[in-house]
């Protein structure tokens, strides 16, 4: 009986090992199991974590270099910073920008990350953008607008956008995209045609906030003394006794010294004063900026007249003209030695009360590839407020937007951002 009892004893001690074995290789293969799954899912994580780091790497990239990459060339610093990962873009319109990383740190775990951003550009769109009042009195025509946005339908152009007040007393006639990008033209509602302010359609926008010196140059109005000395390769001045190449006296005598440095070479000018350009000197000035990628001709601080002399009309001038008062204390008599003089002081004059704030007129017939900024303004000490100049055309105006030459010239940043639902925004 003893026997039987040890015996079960035994039995009993050998099967509880037994279970206790399988019970233990059971609870090692779920460990196993659950080390393993936790290995695959920190790999997977660390996928994940590359390719978001890719991602912020590349908008990072983009936001501090103000441009969109064309080159894939350009994000190899992202690409060899973070290993295991390669980055690529697509552009679902002109502005927004996706930006698509993957990751595969080793044969099983892979991660793809896709996030949108937009390029938004502090420059303002316009082939004419005035912060001075615009007032025509003969036909203003655009032979090929700023497209401005892309949709589906066609392009959002943009013939003129102004701060204040436009008023048009001849035809508006924007003639649309003839090179049709993306194969459409401007929308029918942003294409004008007719006569007159009841005739202006979206290509022609009123915008409050409109700041053409700070939105062309990214330079406040307060700071402009830098845009003069850092990018411009000359500045004329007017004086009473000019001494050198670069002084002039009298509004008259602008002509010559502005037509002088562009043929020496120079491709952006700054002129200090009153400046009137016309006949001989226009035309050559003309000459000049069609044997170079476009000029760009900036008068501060001064009345501003434009006498252009007949040229063939598949001569144009290339680039940039600019007129922008901030700190110019507004005397209607800095006219009188000019031709312009003659013609705002004629009784009656078709301006009406507007010649008595006109600080820029024109003149003739003037063909224009590139792009007319006005930004005239003084301040009112009395309103303490800045009160906005007048500018005049009393002929024929033919402008033709050329993005080449905004790009050349402006120095405005864009302002690259995550498009809110695609980044973490919680």
């Amino acid at each position: 009986m003893n026997k039987q009892g040890g015996f079960a004893t035994l039995l009993v001690t050998a099967m509880l090992l037994t279970a206790a074995l399988l019970f233990s290789l059971a609870s090692y293969k779920s460990v196993f199991y659950q080390i393993k799954r936790a290995q695959n899912e920190v790999m997977a994580r660390k996928a994940h974590w590359l390719a978001e780091g890719a991602v912020e790497c590349a908008f990072t990239e983009v936001k501090q270099s103000g441009l969109l990459p064309s080159d894939p060339a350009y994000l190899n610093v992202c690409e060899d910073a973070i290993a295991d990962t390669s980055i690529g873009f697509s552009f679902p319109t002109a502005d927004i920008f996706n930006i698509e990383a993957s990751s595969s740190p080793d044969s099983i775990a892979q991660a793809r990350v896709t996030k949108s951003a937009e390029m938004a550009s502090r420059a303002k769109s316009g082939a004419i953008q005035s912060g001075s009042n615009m007032y025509s009195h003969s036909s203003l025509n655009f032979y090929y607008p700023d497209p401005g946005t892309w949709t589906s339908e066609g392009w959002q152009c943009i013939a003129l956008r102004y701060r204040n007040e436009y008023l048009p007393n001849a035809a508006v006639i924007n003639s649309g995209l003839p090179d049709s990008p993306k194969g459409k033209n401007c929308l029918p509602t942003y294409r004008t045609n007719g006569m007159g302010i009841d005739a202006l359609l979206n290509d022609f926008v009123h915008d409050p906030n409109l700041s053409p010196f700070e939105n062309f140059f990214g330079v406040s109005d307060e700071n402009h003394n830098e845009v003069k000395m850092n990018q411009f390769e000359a500045v004329i001045t007017e004086v009473s006794s000019p001494s050198g190449a670069f002084e002039y006296s009298g509004i008259k005598n602008c002509s010559k010294a502005v037509k002088d440095a562009f043929v020496e070479g120079h491709e952006s000018i700054w002129v200090e004063g009153n400046c009137e350009i016309s006949g001989d000197d226009y035309i050559e000035i003309v000459n000049v900026s069609n044997n170079t990628d476009g000029i760009m001709l900036l008068i501060h601080d001064g009345m501003f007249s434009i006498f252009p002399k007949a040229v063939p009309d598949d001569l144009k001038f290339q680039g940039m003209i600019f007129h922008y008062n901030y700190e110019y204390a507004f005397n209607f008599d800095d006219w009188k030695t000019s031709q312009a003089y003659g013609h705002l002081t004629h009784i009656p004059s078709v301006f009406g009360e507007s010649v008595h704030l006109a600080s820029f007129y024109l003149h003739g017939a003037l063909n224009l590839d590139g792009g007319l900024i006005l930004d005239a303004k003084h301040y009112d000490s009395t309103g303490k407020v800045y009160i906005s100049q007048n500018a005049l055309l009393n002929d024929s105006f033919g402008m033709t937007y050329n993005d080449s030459y905004f790009a050349k010239f402006s120095t405005s940043s864009n302002d690259v951002r995550w498009i809110k639902g695609s980044w973490h925004d919680f």
